[in-house]
């Protein structure tokens, strides 16, 4: 066992030593991790150091659960020499703790700081911190209403699988008109074909999506794209990695369309001007994204061929859809999903583009990311030169057209 150099035991004793009881202990965080850290693993650990006479918490770390009894001795240092505001540096007169190997461990290495080491198997003050967490924990809103987690999860599964940005570019637009759930139409934004954002924004308002279109306009900084972004109002289904659990580097950006369905994960929310953004979705809301994805699931497969032809044709379509059934609602409903090109052209204008010009010419050029990683990172570059000899027999054995003869000018060509 180590235990601590003289420098830190010294620095330790220096320390003003408070009539105070602190309690300390390590706990699983699987049932609160959110509340505490949204990074946090459902495997990790708690150490907290919570002193009894002021009540409040000295020091909190997550920490793995393959550390050892050094990680309880390293969050109490921490307790003592730096605590969490608005404690100041102190050493208590006892500490008491529930796990009786972890009480011989800071005997040991605590010797000379003359700070009695007690077992309780109970501690009052943790366990009604941890008790606070667990019902802050349970009363957090589910990211979608249970009884309907299910049906959107399949519906977003079979929207990846349709890849609507394959037919649809992200400036052609669709309505739905639902005209139930307090929502009449929903204009939809279909992201993707740049092989950037993949998802649908569904709009509860035309001039919500005007606005959001006009205002990105000339907006390079992050503050006033930022600004553009919360002040849309829209439901959303975006897609991204599952278990990202680093950060990938600027060079080696994923496209998610080369990923395997497992590896994909479905998001749901809503931004509002007055709400901003929230990663979780009411039951009318649910019930709404999940008639609007079927509705558009229905659409893509009776249009497949018109919208496979390069162009955005006027086309409208009614489907009538079962309601789920936990919905309370009529068991069918009514939807019409349509484009709207002219509406389209309308607001790529507005964004102060136009498809007439040459850069517009070949949709095909952009429906394929470019890739600037062809040469691997830090790899070593050398151009060459070959021999006019060697010229000839590549002109002579290989077919194609020239626009031009080259000059043998220099000795080899570069």
């Amino acid at each position: 066992m180590s235990g601590l150099n003289q420098t830190t035991r010294r620095r330790l004793q220096s320390l003003q030593q408070i009539a105070s009881v602190w309690e300390g202990d390590r706990r699983p965080l699987s049932a609160f991790s959110e509340v505490l850290d949204a990074d946090a693993q459902s495997g990790s650990e708690s150490i907290i150091w919570v002193d009894g006479s002021e009540g409040m918490v000295r020091s909190m770390d997550v920490v793995s659960p393959e550390m050892g009894p050094e990680a309880m001795v390293r969050s109490l240092l921490r307790a003592m020499e730096h605590p969490q505001s608005p404690a100041r540096p102190a050493r208590p007169t006892k500490i008491v703790v529930r796990d009786r190997e972890i009480q011989f461990f800071l005997r040991g290495v605590l010797q000379d700081l003359d700070i009695a080491i007690e077992y309780a198997s109970t501690l009052p003050l943790i366990d009604e911190l941890f008790r606070g967490f667990e019902q802050i924990a349970g009363s957090r809103q589910p990211k979608l209403p249970p009884k309907y987690a299910n049906l959107l999860l399949e519906k977003a599964s079979e929207l990846w699988k349709k890849a609507p940005w394959e037919l649809i570019a992200d400036h052609n637009l669709l309505s739905i008109e639902l005209n139930q759930w307090d929502i009449g139409t929903l204009y939809v934004c279909v992201m993707g074909m740049l092989g950037m954002e993949y998802g649908i924004l569904l709009y509860r308002s035309l001039d919500s999506l005007k606005r959001f279109r006009s205002s990105v306009v000339g907006k390079d900084s992050f503050e006033s794209m930022e600004q553009a972004f919360l002040e849309q109002d829209c439901l959303f289904v975006t897609f991204g990695q599952k278990d990202d659990e680093f950060e990938e580097d600027e060079d080696d950006e994923i496209d998610l369309a080369d990923l395997p369905l497992s590896e994909i994960t479905p998001s749901f929310g809503v931004v509002h001007p007055l709400e901003g953004m929230r990663l979780f979705l009411y039951e009318e809301e649910a019930v709404a994204v999940y008639m609007a994805l079927e509705a558009l699931l229905r659409f893509l497969r009776s249009s497949y061929q018109q919208l496979g032809d390069n162009h955005f044709p006027t086309i409208n379509k009614r489907f009538r859809l079962p309601v789920p059934e936990s919905a309370d609602l009529k068991p069918t409903a009514t939807v019409k999903v349509s484009t709207l090109p002219e509406l389209s052209s309308e607001l790529l204008e507005l964004s102060g583009l136009s498809m007439e010009g040459d850069e517009w010419e070949d949709d095909e050029e952009f429906t394929v990311p470019l890739r600037d990683d062809l040469v691997p990172k830090d790899a070593f570059l050398s151009l060459g030169m070959i021999s006019w000899e060697s010229v000839e027999k590549l002109r002579s054995g290989v077919d194609c057209y020239q626009s031009m003869d080259v000059k043998a000018s220099r000795l080899r060509l570069p």
